[in-house]
């Protein structure tokens, strides 16, 4: 069983504990955000305004379209599959990939829901639901576009304060792409996990230092949708 995104344009799965189907129509995170904005709102010093820091809460309520040199698509309630890559496939320290899925982590539960994510040496891969923002009327939702800019700024900037430069860290358009049914949401999150195994970094997913998944999301051998 799969509901559609509130435009009807994407698919959101939702046997997994029905927790996506109850994130889409009441939007309460696991944790509240202003448990968690205290830290994020602190400007580091030297920050240019316009660079890292959160940005002010933004809301979609109707599918949009918009396109630079790809298309993208935001459609309230859907799942997202989003890749970034290095400026210049420039790879990452260890250091510098704890930093990047941190920052990641950060807003799970409280602007998006992240099902697996993983950080590769030059490029990053995650599967993501944006959250209905709390008491917000008419209702709307996160917008895929802000997290994102709030993830990749913070995280450049504890890059480039590590590596004593300024500069870009990250390709400016990812790639993201609306997942339109259970299967292909099974099958990208079957991507991120093989992502390093095919790369040989780690012989299983798990054993990569810097994958993440939810635990209890996890296909049965059929390749549906537990629950």
């Amino acid at each position: 069983m799969a509901v559609l995104g509130n435009s009807g344009t994407g698919v959101s799965p939702v046997g997994i504990s029905g927790r996506l189907s109850t994130n889409m129509q009441d939007g309460t995170p696991d944790k509240r955000e202003d448990e968690v904005t205290g830290a994020a709102n602190a400007t580091p010093a030297g920050t240019h305004p316009s660079g890292t820091g959160v940005p002010p809460v933004k809301g979609v309520s109707s599918f949009t379209a918009t396109r630079r040199n790809l298309p993208h698509w935001e459609d309230p309630g859907s799942v997202y599959s989003v890749t970034w890559h290095t400026i210049r496939n420039t790879c990452l320290t260890s250091e510098e990939h704890t930093l990047t899925l941190a920052a990641i982590r950060h807003w799970d539960n409280v602007r998006w829901t992240l099902y697996t994510a993983v950080v590769m040496p030059d490029h990053v891969h995650i599967l993501v639901q944006p959250l209905r923002i709390r008491g917000k009327q008419p209702p709307a939702w996160y917008t895929l576009g802000s997290i994102l800019h709030s993830v990749k700024s913070y995280s450049a900037h504890q890059i480039n304060r590590l590596r004593g430069r300024l500069g870009a860290v990250w390709q400016d358009e990812p790639e993201d792409r609306i997942m339109r049914s259970e299967k292909e949401f099974w099958e990208k999150w079957q991507y991120v996990r093989d992502n390093p195994v095919k790369e040989n970094l780690a012989a299983t997913a798990e054993e990569y230092a810097w994958f993440y998944q939810q635990c209890d999301v996890q296909p049965d051998k059929s390749g549906t949708v537990p629950g």
